[in-house]
C-alpha cells in the first residue's frame, strides 16, 4: 500500500460519511504505519471530515474511543500479525465494529468510479490593511525599532 493508494481509500471513506463527522485515527509503533497514518489523515481531511488522531493505540483500545467518543467511524493502521511485510488498516463504524458488507461495497464502487467529495478552501484572504498592515506582517520587528 502505498500513501496515494492510502489517500484515496481515506477520501473514499469519508466521501461515505457525513459531511463534518469526525473519524478517529490511531497506528502502531511501526513507521510505516505512521507514514500511512498520515496519508489516511489527509485524505478523510479532503472529503470534508474531521480527525481525532489518538497516535499510538492499540486495535481495541481504538474501537473503545471510537464507541465511546463523538466520532462517527475509525481507521487504525498497523502491521500484519505474523507477516512484517503486510500492513492492515481496518476501517470501524460509529459503534467501533468493523464495517458492513455494504458500507465495504459503497467504499470500493467510489473508489472505482473516483468520486469522491472534495472539501474546498475559501477562494482568498481579503485584502485590507488590517490583514496586510505594517504590524500585523512583522510585529517583532516592529517592537524592536521602538526599542532603539
Amino acid at each position: 500500500v502505498t500513501p496515494e493508494v492510502a489517500i484515496r481509500v481515506a477520501t473514499a471513506y469519508g466521501t461515505a460519511l457525513k459531511k463534518g463527522a469526525t473519524v478517529t485515527i490511531s497506528r502502531d509503533t511501526s513507521r510505516v504505519a505512521r507514514a500511512l497514518k498520515r496519508a489516511l489523515i489527509g485524505g478523510v481531511n479532503l472529503a470534508g471530515v474531521n480527525v481525532e488522531d489518538v497516535e499510538l493505540a492499540t486495535v481495541p483500545l481504538t474501537r473503545f474511543q471510537v464507541r465511546n467518543g463523538k466520532a462517527r467511524g475509525g481507521i487504525t493502521v498497523r502491521l500484519a500479525p505474523g507477516d512484517p511485510d503486510a500492513v492492515e488498516i481496518r476501517f470501524f463504524d460509529a459503534d467501533g465494529r468493523d464495517i458492513d458488507e455494504s458500507t465495504q461495497r459503497k467504499i470500493e464502487r467510489l473508489l472505482y468510479l473516483a468520486e469522491y467529495k472534495r472539501r474546498q478552501a475559501p477562494p482568498g484572504v481579503k485584502i485590507s490593511s488590517r490583514n496586510f498592515g505594517r504590524d500585523r506582517r512583522y510585529p517583532i520587528v516592529n517592537k524592536f525599532r521602538e526599542t532603539l
